[in-house]
């Protein structure tokens, strides 16, 4: 199986089950009842203590949340930056970036995903050594 293979799978598995968490449904379903905007740091911040809280069962070596890297000037990009999470898995030598989008309207949250992805491609990020890069999409269903 592939690194990037193994990262989904990781990655699947521990928003699945921060996600099934009675508590978080809950909250989503309130903040959609009333049309709460701009979540995206609470989201953040109950990840971050959901993977520190059970990152032995999870798997979970180190995750670190807002995490500053230095950007490639060649890229004509800012030279700071933060991601939202890094997290690595037991055993892993590196860590897995992801960036959490929340949006309503799905086109402008994937605009904002492949200008991320981007921002964050291999060559420009110089102070984390990143292989791969994750992105947490929050959009409604319909």
């Amino acid at each position: 199986m592939t690194t990037i293979n193994k990262d989904y799978e990781f990655l699947g598995r521990i928003f699945t089950e921060f996600f099934k968490q009675k508590h978080i449904i809950n909250r989503l379903n309130e903040i959609d009842e009333h049309n709460v905007y701009g979540w995206e740091i609470w989201l953040q911040v109950e990840l971050l203590l959901f993977f520190r809280k059970n990152a032995e069962q999870l798997d979970i070596a180190e995750v670190y949340r807002e995490e500053p890297c230095l950007m490639d000037r060649r890229k004509g990009t800012s030279i700071k930056c933060s991601i939202d999470f890094i997290i690595r898995q037991k055993r892993a030598h590196s860590f897995i970036p992801v960036e959490i989008k929340q949006c309503f309207y799905a086109p402008r949250c994937l605009n904002q995903m492949v200008r991320d992805i981007e921002k964050y491609s291999l060559e420009s990020v110089i102070y984390l050594q990143i292989e791969r890069f994750g992105v947490l999409v929050c959009i409604k269903s319909q």
